[in-house]
This record gives C-alpha cells, structure tokens and sequence, in this order.
C-alpha cells in the first residue's frame, strides 16, 4: 500500500499543477476558472498533510526537516527567477534590482508564485502544534483545526490583505492540512486502505466526492459571483468555498488512485520546478520570445474560444515540457539539493578526489 500510496499523491500533486499552470495560461478567462480554482491550492495542502510525518519527532528536529523542505528551495529557485528576471526584463536594473527583489523574496508577501510554498511551511509548523495540544486524537484535532479555520476567517474579514511570510493564508493552510491528515489517520486507516486498493471504489467516492465540490462551487460562482482564490484573499462565502475546496480536492485524490501509474508518479516530483518556473519564465519565453503576434491576437479576445484555448494549451504544454527538463538538468548537477534531491554520487566522488589531490599536494609541499 505504501508503494501505491506514495504514487497516487505524486499523481494528484502532478494534475494540480497541470491544472495550475492552465488557469494561468488562459488568464482569467474559460469555463474552468471558477472550478479550478475553488480548489487547486487547497488540493496541495491536503495532499501534504495526508503524507505528513510527525511522530517522535521533537519541534527542532521538525523545524529543520521543513527548513530542508520548503525554506532552501524558495530561496535557491527564487534567486534564480529573480536572475532570469533581471536578464530578461531589467538589464538596466543590475544589482540594485537584485538587491530590491531579493528583499521581496524575504519579506514573502505574495512574492513571485514561491509564495505558497512560504505558506505551506507555516501550515505545517502550526499544524505541529494541532498535533501536540490534540495529543493526535481526532476530536481534539478537529477543534483546534475549526479555531484555525475561524482564525483564518476573522482575519480575511477584517484585514482583507497580505501579511508578512503570507501567514494571512495559514489559517486555511492549518485546516486543510489538517483534513489531509485526518485521511491518513490510524482511525481511518482500515477503511482507507479498503477504498484504495480497489479502483472501481476509488472511483466511485473520488467522482461522488468532485461532483459535491463541484456543485458548492457552481452555487457560489453563479449565485455569489464568488470563487476561492487563495492569492487574492477570496475565500466568500466560507460555507461554500471550504467544503467545496475539500470535497474537490478529495474527489481529484481518489479520482487519481484510479489512474495511478509510474510516469505520472515520478511527474509529480516536479512540482517545485513547475510551480516556481511556469509562470515567471517558461510563460514569457512562449510570449514574447516565440509567439508574440500570437499572443497579441490572444490578449485581443475578450471571451474564451478556438483560438484562445489553442494558445492556452500549447502554452501549458511548453510550460510542463521546459520545467520538467529544467528539473532533470538540476537533478544531475550538483546543485540538486536545491529541489531536495541529493547530490548524484558522481560530482561526491569527483569532490572527494579533488579534496584527496589537494591534501595532497600541500602535505608533499610540506615535506619539501
């Protein structure tokens, strides 16, 4: 089970961000906006709290691992859309424009869309302290994760704006990193288990579930004009954008135990690279370096069509194509720990050789 398990998640985690990098390609117009994002942030705080591991680990000892985790990779990735950036928009701009954005990427309020990584890291540290005050029990958990909910609520009502390391979001991060665990928890485990390992089941409660979603949030749009948008600060009206975010996001997971495979798995650990990179450099490269009377005459249309949704989909193809291959060029370098890959052993032992050569050459110069 863990084995499949483990595939499954990377599988969801890899269709949210395919469904990710298409809104944004499309640029707020089409008929899956509203859907979509009713749901594809909320998805990936779920799917984290669902593989979350706390046990026996000390708040340290949990403080470094998500340091490792999401801290060095915004930083690594960042610098480097903030390089591209400066190449690719602000030649003029040299240092100082470096220097301002950097500033931006450690201030975290919405910075470029590594933003949401910030977020999930602050989910997953107070989702720590839901664990401990719960004693992992699941009442305990449920009310403390419903005052965080609540928390999130009052402060989205009140403040309507983001603050600093965008914890603004963590509230609903906590909730729905919660809901995730709550699935993986040793209560539920058995019934887990018996719904995943047989797809027929897997399918029917993973479109029950979407279908449920689905409907909260066709009410919402067309009778509120409301959708969630997690960036934006739109969560209204929070008894329909909440259950619709969970009952979506856990339809998608049980939909995508039913078509669980290998490649779609190992896709899904590319979701670092795709996130960072889609929008803040594959997107305009396809824009304005290889298509731009092509995007012209998208930009011109005011309403989704033929022409619109070819643009949209080649341009999410490019997106999934280029960031994947920049996944696996870093991979191979030694500069894989930035997407929390270990170096490959090839560049240790050269390292090791070069260091042995080096001690070397000083201890015979020593004698000398």
């Amino acid at each position: 089970m863990n084995k499949t398990r483990l595939e499954f998640i990377d599988v969801a985690k890899f269709i949210g961000m395919i469904l990710v990098i298409l809104t944004h390609c499309q640029e707020g117009g089409g008929h899956i906006i509203p859907t979509v994002y009713s749901f594809h942030l909320p998805l990936f705080f779920i799917l984290n709290g669902w593989t979350l591991k706390i046990d026996n680990l000390s708040f340290g000892e949990y403080l470094v691992k998500k340091i490792k985790s999401y801290l060095i990779p915004i930083f690594c990735l960042g610098s480097i859309v903030i390089i591209f950036q400066l190449f690719f928009y602000h030649k003029e701009g040299g240092l100082i424009y470096f220097g301002n954005e950097f500033l931006n990427l450690v201030e975290q309020r919405r910075a470029l869309t590594l933003w949401f990584i910030g977020a999930l890291f602050f989910s997953d540290i107070f989702f720590y302290a839901v664990y401990k005050l719960g004693k992992n029990k699941i009442v305990f958990m449920s009310i403390i994760s419903l005052l965080f909910l609540g928390l999130g609520i009052f402060i989205n009502y009140h403040y309507h704006r983001a603050l600093f390391w965008n914890l603004d979001a963590m509230p609903f991060g906590v909730f729905f990193v919660y809901i995730g665990y709550l699935c993986s928890h040793e209560k539920l485990k058995k019934m887990q288990n018996y719904i995943l390992s047989k797809r027929w089941l897997s399918l029917l409660v993973g479109a029950g579930l979407f279908f449920i979603g689905f409907l909260f949030s066709e009410i919402n749009y067309h009778v509120f004009n409301q959708h969630l948008e997690m960036w934006g600060n739109q969560y209204k009206e929070y008894y329909l954008t909440i259950p619709s975010a969970v009952f979506l996001s856990l339809g998608v997971i049980y939909l995508c135990n039913t078509i669980s495979n290998k490649v779609l798995g190992e896709l899904g650990k590319t979701t670092f690279v795709l996130l960072a990179f889609h929008q803040t450099m594959a997107m305009p490269i396809f824009q304005q370096k290889m298509f731009p009377s092509w995007y012209a005459t998208f930009k011109a249309l005011d309403k989704m069509n033929l022409t619109r949704y070819q643009f949209s989909s080649a341009e999410t193809l490019f997106c999934l194509v280029f960031c994947i291959a920049i996944y696996y060029i870093i991979c191979y370098t030694p500069l894989a720990f930035m997407i929390r890959k270990r170096m490959p052993d090839f560049y240790k032992k050269a390292f090791y050789q070069a260091k042995q050569k080096i001690s070397a050459f000083f201890h015979n110069k020593e004698k000398i």
